[in-house]
Parts: structure tokens; C-alpha cells; sequence
């Protein structure tokens, strides 16, 4: 191969690593990375709300996928039945391998927030909303509990809650659906 070619695939990759830089990953699935054909056919095509925006799931995984370039922009995941021991194991999973989350909404959803330079702590966040300022949400990860997390981990809760994560990529999805395409579909 001539010098021209590596100047194009090394053009490609710069591409590709501007398109995402944070490499934020699930369960071996890292968003920003375009799919091949070969790994999007053994999947099942399940309907999409948006028409730029193709959904394949793959075992209990969801995956939302740029219909123009194959590239990954979410990862959704429901896990039901959990006890309050499998809660505790899930979240101290999470927190391994995502850290501390940025912040916690109503008792019952956990977020792990990233921007360009990687994830944003609790303290950073809460500066950044009190003035104001435009947070860019480049990756965010999600853990909602039907119940609420605390209270049902200690087993002041009685029986199974079901909960759900995902992992997505919020800027680079705007790349591909307008802001008010993304609020018409709520």
C-alpha cells in the first residue's frame, strides 16, 4: 500500500476519534464506534422513533445506531427482578467501572456525567448549573431503580425492583437529530 493510502486511513481515524473522543464503553460496547454489517446482522432490527436513528438489540442489550455511518450512540439495558443484594452488586459494578456518580435525582436514578476532558464531578457540576453555564454533555450514563435505591438496599423495602442503564452519547446524537426532533419524540 502507497503512502496515500495511510494518509487517508489515518485521515478516517482522526475523524472518527474527533467524532467521539471519550470512549465511554458498556458491556464491550463503545459509543462513537461505527458497527459493521457483519456484527449488525446478527442482531434483531427492533422500530426506531426517529428516522435517522436505526435500534438493534442484541441479547438483553438495545443498541441505538446512526443510520448514516453505522456509529454506536446508545446503550440501554432493563434488568428485572433484582434484590436488594443483586441492586447493591449492580451498583458497586457501575461505580467500578464509572466511578462516583455525578449526581443522584430523587432517591431512584444515579448519573454519571461527562463532558470533552472525561467525567464530571459532583462539585464541578453543581458550580456548573448554579451559574448557569452551558454544560456540553458528551457521555452520560443512567442507572434508574423503580424503587427507591437506598431505602431498598438496606432491605427496608420488601421484594424485587427492576431498574434499567444507559449509556449514551448526547452531543454526538445531536449530530444526528435536531434538538427539536429530540423534544418532539418525549
Amino acid at each position: 500500500m502507497g503512502r496515500g493510502w495511510w494518509l487517508i486511513v489515518g485521515f478516517l481515524w482522526a475523524v472518527a476519534v474527533q467524532a467521539y473522543p471519550l470512549k465511554l464503553s458498556y458491556k464491550g460496547w463503545t459509543l462513537g464506534e461505527p458497527l459493521s454489517f457483519e456484527v449488525l446482522k446478527k442482531m434483531q432490527v427492533l422500530a426506531s422513533s426517529y428516522p435517522e436513528i436505526e435500534r438493534y438489540q442484541k441479547d438483553h442489550l438495545i443498541l441505538a445506531v446512526a443510520k448514516k455511518d453505522k456509529r454506536l450512540l446508545a446503550i440501554y439495558e432493563e434488568k428485572r427482578g433484582l434484590s436488594p443484594k443483586d441492586l447493591r452488586k449492580l451498583i458497586n459494578s457501575l461505580m467500578l467501572t464509572y466511578g462516583e456518580p455525578t449526581l443522584e435525582a430523587h432517591g431512584q436514578i444515579l448519573y454519571w456525567i461527562y463532558d470533552v476532558q472525561g467525567k464530571v464531578e459532583r462539585e464541578a457540576y453543581e458550580r456548573w448549573r448554579q451559574e448557569s453555564q452551558n454544560l456540553k454533555i458528551e457521555g452520560m450514563v443512567k442507572l434508574v431503580v423503580r424503587k427507591n435505591i437506598s431505602q431498598f438496599g438496606e432491605g427496608k423495602l420488601k421484594g424485587k425492583t427492576d431498574c434499567y442503564i444507559s449509556v449514551s452519547a448526547p452531543e454526538l446524537i445531536k449530530k444526528y437529530v435536531s434538538t427539536e426532533e429530540l423534544l418532539k419524540g418525549r
